[in-house]
C-alpha cells in the first residue's frame, strides 16, 4: 500500500523521528536504486507484511518488523505504477468557484472545476459524488474543518491540474490537525479507486503534507506521481482500502494504515518476480 516510484532518490521511503507506522494487510515498496531506499533515522518502528526494493536498505527488526516476509527484498525488480495510464481530466471552459473557501457554516459543492485553489478553514463541506477538478491552485484543509462526502454517494475524486499547460498543478498545501475528512475514491468508471491525483505535471521539489491529529477516513489511492507526500504527527488515517503512490515518501509520525482492497475499485500495486540488476 506505500510505493516510492522515484528511481534514484536516497530515502525515497524514509521514517523520521518518534514515528510509528502500522499497515495492516500491504507491504512498502521502493523503485529507487539507493543504498538508502528505503531508510529512517530517530525513534522509530514500522510494521508491515513484506519491504522491498531495486537498492538497498539498512532498516531491521526491531525497527522493522515484516509480519509475511523474513527480511527485505533488495535487489529486486522495481514495481509497475499501477495508476501510469490515468487521463488528464475534462477541464470544464468555465469555473464553478475561484479561490474558493469555506469558513464557516455547511456548504454543499458539486463535482466540476475549482480554479485557483480549494480551502477548507471551518464548518462543514458535504461533497456531491463526482470529479473535482482544482486547477492551478491548492487543496487545503484546516484543523477546524469537516469534509465528508453525500448520504448514499458514489465516490469523489480530486484532481490537481494545470490547464495553462505549466508544470505547477496545486497540492496538498496542508491537511491540518483537528481536521476531520471522511471520503472514498468511486469504485467504477474512469477514476475507479483513485480518491487524489495529481497530474504528472508537476515539479518533483515539492511536498503534499497531511499533519498529525487529523481524523481522517480515507477509501483509495493517493496518488502523486512527481511529488512527496509526507505523513506527520499523529494521523489515523483508517479505512478498508488506502494506498500511497508518490515520488517519494515520507512519515514522520505515527500512522495507521489498511489495505482490504477487494471490494474498493483501486489498482494492485503487483510485485514482479525475480531479482534485479542495479549497477
Amino acid at each position: 500500500c506505500i510505493l516510492a516510484l522515484n528511481e534514484t532518490a536516497d530515502e525515497a521511503l524514509n521514517f523520521s523521528g518518534n514515528t510509528s507506522v502500522t499497515l495492516t494487510g500491504c507491504s512498502i515498496a521502493a523503485n529507487s536504486s539507493s543504498d538508502t531506499a528505503i531508510d529512517g533515522n530517530g525513534n522509530f518502528d514500522v510494521t508491515a507484511d513484506c519491504a522491498s526494493t531495486v537498492g538497498n536498505t539498512e532498516l531491521e527488526s526491531p525497527d522493522l518488523t515484516l509480519t509475511d516476509c523474513t527480511s527485505t527484498v533488495t535487489g529486486a525488480l522495481a514495481i509497475d505504477d499501477p495508476y501510469e495510464d490515468l487521463p488528464s481530466p475534462t477541464i470544464d471552459a468555465s469555473c464553478l468557484e475561484d479561490g474558493f473557501t469555506n469558513q464557516n457554516g455547511n456548504v454543499t459543492v458539486s463535482p466540476g472545476r475549482y480554479c485557483n485553489g480549494f480551502g477548507a478553514n471551518g464548518g462543514t463541506i458535504t461533497f456531491e459524488s463526482g470529479t473535482y477538478v482544482i486547477d492551478e491552485g491548492d487543496f487545503n484543509v484546516n484543523g477546524n474543518a469537516t469534509i465528508v462526502e453525500e448520504a448514499g454517494g458514489t465516490g469523489v475524486t480530486i484532481i490537481l491540474t494545470d490547464s495553462s499547460g505549466g508544470d505547477d498543478p496545486g497540492r496538498i498545501n496542508n491537511i491540518n490537525g483537528g481536521a476531520d475528512i471522511t471520503l472514498s475514491a468511486p469504485t467504477t468508471g474512469e477514476y475507479a479507486g483513485v480518491l487524489v491525483y495529481q497530474e504528472k505535471t508537476a515539479q518533483s521539489s515539492d511536498t503534499n503534507v497531511i499533519n498529525g491529529g487529523a481524523d481522517i477516513t480515507l477509501q483509495g489511492a493517493i496518488y502523486f506521481p512527481k511529488e512527496n507526500v509526507t505523513i506527520t504527527g499523529n494521523s489515523s488515517i483508517s479505512a478498508g482500502c488506502i494506498q500511497i503512490i508518490a515520488d517519494t515518501v515520507s512519515f514522520s509520525g505515527d500512522a495507521t494504515l489498511q489495505n482490504n482492497c477487494d471490494s474498493a475499485g483501486t489498482s494492485p500495486i503487483t510485485i514482479n518476480q525475480g531479482i534485479g540488476l542495479v549497477e
